[in-house]
C-alpha cells in the first residue's frame, strides 16, 4: 500500500524540517565584528560613496562596505563586481567571528529579467572572487530572496608525531524558488572552512527528489503496490 501526501504539503513539511534543524541566519546588512568594529553594507549610487573615478559613472549604483571602530575614521570599500549597470538589491552580511571574515551576498538585477545571486568573503583586507550561485555553469535566477540557515560543525585529525590537525566548517544552507513560470524550489549547502569558501556547491531541486510520494517502507512512491 503506498502513501500518498500532497506535493505542496510535504513541500511545507520540507520547510519546517529545514527551520526546526538548524540556527536561522540573521539576514541583515550590518554586524560586529571579532573587536567590536561595526560593520555594513551600503547600496547608493557610485557618487553619493566615493570621490569621482573616471572609469565609473556616478550614477551607477553599487555596493560599499565599511567598517567602524570607535574613534576612528570610517573606512568604505568598493564591493567587486558591483560597478556595472545591474542593480544589487537585498545585501546580507554574515560575520564569522572567530575568523573575522566576512560573508556577503547580494542579489543582481538587471534592468528586465530575473535576479541572480552573488557572493563573496572579506577579511577586511582583502575580497575573495565573486560567486554566483549556478548548476553546471548556468546562473540560477530566484523568483526572491532565499531563505538561509547556518550550521556548524568541527573534527580533528591525527597526523604523526602526536600532532592534531583541528578545522571548522560553517554551512549556509540556500532555499529558494526560481522565477520561472512553473516555479521549482531548490537547495544548496555553501560550505566555508577556516572561514573561506570552498569554491563549490551542489543544488538540490525539491521538487523532483524530496517531494517524491513515500511509501510505507520509507522508499519513494510508484504506481505499483508491494506484494
Amino acid at each position: 500500500m503506498i502513501m500518498r501526501y500532497p506535493k505542496f504539503a510535504a513541500l511545507i513539511s520540507v520547510t519546517l524540517l529545514f527551520v526546526g534543524t538548524a540556527e536561522l541566519a540573521a539576514q541583515t546588512s550590518a554586524a560586529l565584528g571579532h573587536d567590536g568594529q561595526l560593520q555594513r553594507v551600503i547600496a547608493a549610487p557610485y557618487g553619493d560613496l566615493f570621490a569621482e573615478d573616471e572609469g565609473i559613472d556616478s550614477s551607477i549604483p553599487v555596493l560599499a562596505f565599511e567598517t567602524s571602530h570607535p574613534g576612528e575614521e570610517i573606512q568604505r570599500v568598493l564591493v567587486p563586481g558591483t560597478d556595472d549597470l545591474r542593480t544589487e538589491i537585498e545585501p546580507q552580511l554574515f560575520q564569522d567571528p572567530k575568523y573575522n571574515i566576512s560573508v556577503l551576498m547580494w542579489r543582481s538585477q538587471p534592468e528586465a529579467g530575473p535576479s541572480f545571486l552573488h557572493f563573496a568573503t572579506f577579511d577586511g583586507l582583502e575580497w575573495s572572487p565573486v560567486h554566483v550561485l549556478e548548476e553546471d555553469g548556468v546562473p540560477l535566477a530566484m523568483a526572491n530572496a532565499p531563505l538561509i540557515a547556518e550550521t556548524r560543525d568541527a573534527f580533528e585529525l591525527e597526523l604523526e608525531e602526536g600532532m592534531t590537525l583541528h578545522a571548522e566548517r560553517r554551512i549556509l544552507h540556500l532555499l529558494w524558488q526560481n522565477a520561472d513560470e512553473v516555479p521549482t524550489t531548490y537547495y544548496a549547502p555553501l560550505n566555508f572552512v577556516e572561514g573561506h569558501y570552498l569554491g563549490w556547491h551542489g543544488v538540490v531541486a525539491l521538487n523532483t527528489t524530496l517531494l517524491l510520494e513515500p511509501t510505507m517502507d520509507g522508499g519513494s512512491g510508484g504506481d505499483e503496490t508491494p506484494g
